[in-house]
């Protein structure tokens, strides 16, 4: 996203087809999920979810990328 601030700029766009009438691959919409977990639990989903999923899966040194505001973006590799 061009913006320091993803979420607003999230926020900000068009919704453009009446939702669940068209898929559409989002990643900004991971993003917004990992955005809600890390306010909800306080830490970043990758820490959050480390011991509850990547640990229990053998993942070993899981990484994903983190917007300017430290939000990791839930999606990509």
């Amino acid at each position: 996203m061009k913006s320091d601030h993803w979420v607003r700029t999230f926020l900000a766009q068009p919704i453009t087809h009446q939702p669940g009438t068209v898929f559409m691959y989002n990643s900004a919409a991971t993003y917004m999920c990992s955005a809600i977990v890390q306010k909800l639990v306080g830490q970043p989903i990758l820490q959050y979810l480390t011991p509850r999923l990547f640990e229990p899966l053998a993942i070993q040194a899981p990484t994903w990328e983190s917007c300017p505001k430290g939000i990791n973006t839930g999606a990509g590799a």
